[in-house]
Order: C-alpha cells, then structure tokens, then sequence
C-alpha cells in the first residue's frame, strides 16, 4: 500500500533509515556549503610573512614581542584566523608600518612611501602656492625610481 504508515517507531529505526534516504536538494552531506551558483568565501588576503621577512622576524616574534598566547599567534600566522582590528594594529606596531599595509606586499608600500615623501617635498619647495616650474630630468629620474641622483646641484 502507497503511503502506509508503520505504529513502530523507534529512534533506533529512523538513526538506520535516515543513511538511506537522500534528497539532492536538502542533502549537506557533500562537500559544498552553499548553492553553486554563491561565491566562494573569499580568503583575506594580506601579506604578513612579507612584511615579517624584511623585519628579519618570525612567528615566535607575536608571542615574545606581543605576548600573545602561541595557539593565537599560530592561528594568525597560518591564516586560519583573520586577525581582528586591534591585532592588525598590533601587527602594524610591531613592525613599524601603517595597519593598511599589511593588505599589500612591502614592495609597493615603500614605492607609495616614497611617492608621499616626494609629493610632501613638493610641497615645501613651493609654499607660496605658485605652481612649480617643469620639472627637470633628475626631477623626473629622482620620481621613477625613488633615489636621488648623485652630481648636479638643485
């Protein structure tokens, strides 16, 4: 009979039935966690391993430096843990950089540095508000590549 409902009903009976029974739809049991068609989550991406090698720095460093506890420091480190605000900040503290330059590679961090302190220097030499004269060849050397060209005077 379609439909036919037994009187015995047990836990034990509906724990060895439930393995049987699989709606692809309502299913959890695969090894996605949401729709296909949904994003994956986006793993942060931050360049912390980076920034502690030009430091000269290791893990060790968050727990002797920070005092933090070793399962916290090896869970930031390994990226199973994002770090909160205030630990970034720490981070950023430790290694004498600003919070937000943990989010890029230390390469383009200092070729930024180096465009601001150019930008500020721009600043000083012309504070009447005048706008500069054209900028020379060294000017426009010392701009790309961030280093000061040795011979002539300015």
């Amino acid at each position: 009979m379609l439909g036919e409902v037994h009187a015995s009903y047990s836990p034990q009976v509906n724990i060895r039935s439930s393995a049987d029974f699989h709606l692809g739809l309502t299913d959890n049991s695969g090894c996605r966690s949401h729709h296909l068609n949904m994003a994956k989550p986006r793993k942060e991406v931050w360049y912390l391993h980076e920034w502690f090698a030009t430091q000269e720095m290791i893990q060790r460093d968050l727990i002797t430096r920070l005092g933090w506890l070793p399962a916290k420091a090896n869970k930031i480190w390994h990226g199973i843990q994002p770090p909160k605000l205030h630990e970034a900040a720490e981070i950023a503290a430790l290694l004498n950089i600003r919070p937000h330059e943990l989010l890029m590679p230390p390469e383009d961090a200092m070729r930024l540095r180096r465009l601001e302190a150019i930008l500020a220097e721009g600043g000083q030499r012309h504070p009447e508000g005048l706008p500069p004269a054209q900028p020379s060849d060294a000017d426009r050397a010392e701009a790309a590549t961030g280093r000061k060209l040795s011979g002539g005077r300015r």
